[in-house]
């Protein structure tokens, strides 16, 4: 499940600058002391901790900056809302898209049942009692195992993805639970029961999939992302950071593949 936070791009201290004289884009007063710098300007400290932030970049807005799309708590800006997926139409096109990158980036493709956009409250409910890390949930998976034999099992997947993510974040989420479906597709049987006692490698694992994906896609701001956003995360960022070690390791992409199956930790 993938979890991302808010983004800080700097962070200065503005009282140390003479010659700073930018006004705030949330309160519109002159800056004094600690700022935030964002992609449209700066923001004072005080707007920054008082207002609720958008999810996507970490803007955070009142008065002058109003959020255009709520849903619970899964909040955006008005400049990340612009390319929100609430759609059906355009999740699948993106599906379709993520698919082919992802057997680009990575030579890997499994069937998913279904792939589907619902709200917080829905989300929740699916993962409740499972999270992971830090933050808020923003995607999961859920695949359902039938047995005939230890060595013959058959894998469903459903994905389940918040609604109203921006396009370039929904694309790294989808590839994350992607990656996740592909583990329970592929991993041998009598591994599937062990690899929740290692959550740093499967989550690594799912991470490591949306990152490549994603730089496959030319999304690289994005792949940044997933890798300074989760820098203190024990679970995201280091399972991550493990994985890359690993693929360095080793050699080559499929090689991490061909070791996720036949393993569980690293």
């Amino acid at each position: 499940m993938d979890k991302p936070k808010g983004i800080i791009k700097t962070i200065k201290l503005a009282n140390r600058t003479k010659s700073f004289t930018s006004k705030c884009v949330i309160c519109n007063n002159e800056i004094k002391g600690i700022y935030y710098t964002f992609p449209i300007g700066y923001c004072c400290e005080n707007c920054y901790l008082s207002n609720p932030r958008c999810f996507h970049c970490g803007l955070p807005a009142n008065k002058y900056s109003p959020y255009i799309f709520q849903d619970d708590d899964f909040i955006l800006c008005q400049k990340c809302n612009k390319n929100k997926i609430v759609q059906k139409d355009d999740l699948k096109k993106l599906h379709y898209k993520m698919k082919f990158y992802a057997k680009e980036a990575l030579g890997i493709y499994i069937y998913i049942k279904k792939v589907m956009l619902i709200s917080s409250e829905e989300l929740k409910y699916k993962t409740k009692g499972i999270s992971y890390g830090t933050g808020r949930t923003t995607g999961y998976c859920q695949s359902s195992w039938q047995y005939s034999s230890i060595n013959d099992v058959k894998v469903t997947n459903d994905i389940y993805l918040q609604n109203g993510m921006p396009y370039n974040m929904l694309f790294g989420t989808l590839a994350h639970e992607y990656g996740h479906a592909w583990e329970y597709q592929n991993k041998r049987s009598d591994l599937l029961i062990y690899r929740q006692d290692n959550i740093i490698f499967c989550e690594g694992f799912a991470q490591w999939v949306s990152y490549h994906t994603l730089r496959q896609y030319n999304l690289k701001e994005q792949a940044n992302k997933i890798i300074t956003n989760y820098k203190d995360d024990p679970i995201y960022g280091d399972g991550l950071k493990k994985m890359l070690n690993l693929e360095k390791k080793l050699g080559s992409k499929q090689a991490v593949l061909e070791y996720v199956k036949n393993n569980c930790d690293f």
